[in-house]
């Protein structure tokens, strides 16, 4: 599985690594638990995978105001989610589009990438609860 090195458990045999969706952060807006809104957090899924599609052409074009719009659009569906590592990419994303750093641009939306597949990984996990 692509996310094992991150999901190392303890001798509990419990994941020592939290959860790329802040329960806390969730219950906050829907009040109601991730696990209790699979269609919701699916659509979400969704959602990403297409903005991530555009995200890719905004950077491989270097349009980089594109690139930051783009960042700010999923940072904000990621808050609303929960997803708070999500919003911490995109940040980052964000910073290095204003600063013009290409070669960093490109790390940054790698790492958002990654982070959006974790989060995925975790809402399939749920469904197959």
């Amino acid at each position: 599985h692509p996310y094992s090195r991150r999901n190392s458990a303890n001798k509990t045999g419990k994941s020592t690594v939290p959860a790329p969706i802040d329960h806390a952060a969730f219950r906050a807006v829907w009040n109601a638990e991730p696990a209790d809104n699979i269609t919701l957090l699916v659509e979400y899924a969704k959602s990403n995978n297409h903005d991530l599609l555009v995200l890719q052409e905004a950077v491989e074009k270097a349009a980089l105001q594109d690139v930051i719009d783009h960042a700010h659009r999923l940072a904000g569906a990621a808050h609303i989610m929960g997803a708070l590592s999500v919003v911490d990419c995109c940040r980052a994303l964000e910073a290095a589009a204003r600063e013009n750093a290409s070669v960093t641009v490109s790390e940054k939306t790698m790492a958002l990438r990654d982070e959006i597949r974790r989060v995925h990984a975790y809402i399939d996990s749920l469904q197959a609860a």
